[in-house]
C-alpha cells in the first residue's frame, strides 16, 4: 500500500478510508481520461496511459484490500474506455508496475529481492519508458492492454 494508504485489514477498514483510496486512485484516472478526451477525439488521435499496479490484478499484499481494489478498477475502466473511444483514434493502456523503487516500498527492499528473477527492483525509469513506448507511434496497435512491471515474478 502506498504510504498515503496505510495497511488495514479489511474488519478495520472505515468506508471513509475505501473512499478515500477510491477517490484518489479511481475516480481521478477517471477525472483526468474524461477531461483529456474531448480534445483527442476532436483531432482524431490520441494517447492515454493510467498508471495501475500489480496489486491490480493478483489482489496485492495482506491488509490492501482498498488499494487492490482501487488498482483493479482502474484496469476495468482503462479496457472499458479503450474499447469505447478505439475507432476514434485514441489509444488507451494501463501500465501496472509491481515492485519499484519508491517511497511505497521503502526498506523492504532486501525482503523483496529474493522473488525478482531479474535480480533487482524496478526504477522509476522503467515506468516511465513503458509510458513512452505506448504514447509513441511504436504502439498504435496497441490499445486497452495493460503492461506489467514486474521483472519476471508472474
Amino acid at each position: 500500500c502506498a504510504v498515503v494508504f496505510a495497511p488495514t485489514p479489511i474488519a478495520e477498514l472505515t468506508a471513509a478510508d475505501w473512499r478515500r483510496t477510491i477517490d484518489v486512485n479511481l475516480t481521478g484516472t477517471f477525472v483526468c481520461a474524461s477531461r483529456a478526451l474531448g480534445p483527442m477525439r476532436e483531432a482524431g488521435f490520441g494517447r492515454i496511459v493510467t498508471i495501475s499496479s500489480g496489486a491490480g490484478i493478483d489482489g496485492g499484499t495482506e491488509a490492501c484490500a482498498h488499494y487492490a481494489a482501487s488498482k483493479g478498477g482502474v484496469i476495468a475502466l482503462t479496457k472499458a474506455i479503450a474499447k469505447e473511444v478505439a475507432r476514434e483514434g485514441v489509444n488507451v493502456n494501463c501500465v501496472a508496475p509491481r515492485t519499484i523503487r519508491t517511497p511505497m516500498i521503502a526498506g523492504l527492499e532486501n525482503e523483496l529481492l529474493p522473488d525478482i528473477p531479474v535480480g533487482r527492483l524496478g526504477e522509476p525509469d522503467d515506468v516511465a519508458g513503458a509510458v513512452s513506448f505506448l504514447c509513441s507511434t511504436h504502439a498504435d496497435y496497441v490499445t486497452g492492454e495493460v503492461f506489467v512491471l514486474n521483472g519476471g515474478v508472474w
